[in-house]
């Protein structure tokens, strides 16, 4: 698979965790704004950039805590260059603490929940390779 491939998986995962983490904001209450067209818009864009971000930490030409480092700093500014750019209200400097506090509540569920699914992928597949040479 080439670079450009892979890069554009990690998108659309990226997408997918990131609207998963929206709805879940919206469902505990975290986000009690409404959805808009430009709202769905700027959580794609931010979504897309972050997944295409994972594409570093995949890279083993660094130690993970410093590719995890990098990850968490991109994802955090592509979040506020958006921000900025779609002129959202919800981060301000008012605001920006409990925003930080979330962003990294929500970053961490997501690692979790990412390092989860590929050793439970990993798990299975091991399994069937059991199975498969038991044959």
């Amino acid at each position: 698979m080439t670079t450009i491939q892979r890069t554009l998986n990690a998108a659309l995962l990226g997408i997918m965790i990131g609207s998963t983490i929206f709805v879940m904001t919206i469902l505990l209450g975290i986000s009690t704004s409404l959805p808009t067209p430009l709202g769905a818009l700027g959580l794609v864009i931010i979504s897309a950039f972050i997944g295409g971000l994972s594409e570093i930490v995949n890279r083993s030409w660094l130690p993970v805590p410093v590719l995890l480092g990098l990850h968490f700093v991109g994802s955090l500014t592509v979040t506020l260059l958006v921000n900025f750019l779609i002129n959202w209200a919800w981060v301000n400097p008012a605001s920006l603490p409990a925003f930080i506090l979330n962003f990294i509540i929500f970053y961490i569920i997501a690692w979790v929940s990412v390092y989860a699914h590929a050793r439970a992928t990993a798990h299975e597949m091991n399994q069937r390779l059991r199975e498969r040479n038991r044959s």
